[in-house]
């Protein structure tokens, strides 16, 4: 019968593997808030300059709804079938959902390596 638990040398080879990557998790989660970060700064840009000139071009909808429905209630009068005016939506300005934070992980166990012996 195969024993089921790892050798000293075995665990520090595993324990190695974690400690690199731990590592490479960390270098990953700074490049990810790097590359957040400039995306953050360019959706700040972006809305900054042309935010203005959205909330222009949802007046103008809205004032060309009010116009378009006008007429359409007019022929309606006049007993001519139109289609009616789709209502206007405020622009959707862009934005960055904010992720969850990860679990953080979990401690090591107290006392370092425990020797475990074979299986009674």
């Amino acid at each position: 019968m195969l024993s089921q638990a790892i050798t000293p040398r075995e665990f520090e080879r595993r324990r190695e593997q974690l400690a690199e990557l731990q590592r490479y998790l960390a270098s990953q989660e700074t490049e990810y808030a790097d590359c957040r970060q400039r995306m953050q700064r360019f959706v700040d840009r972006y809305v900054a300059a042309l935010g203005p000139l959205y909330m222009e071009l949802d007046a103008l909808e809205s004032q060309l709804y009010c116009a378009m429905r006008y007429l359409h209630d007019a022929l309606a009068r006049n007993g001519l079938d139109a289609r009616a005016p789709d209502s206007p939506r405020a622009t959707a300005m862009p934005h960055l959902p904010v992720l969850p934070a990860g679990a953080p992980l979990p401690a090591e166990p107290e006392g370092g390596l425990v020797q475990v012996g074979p299986p009674p």
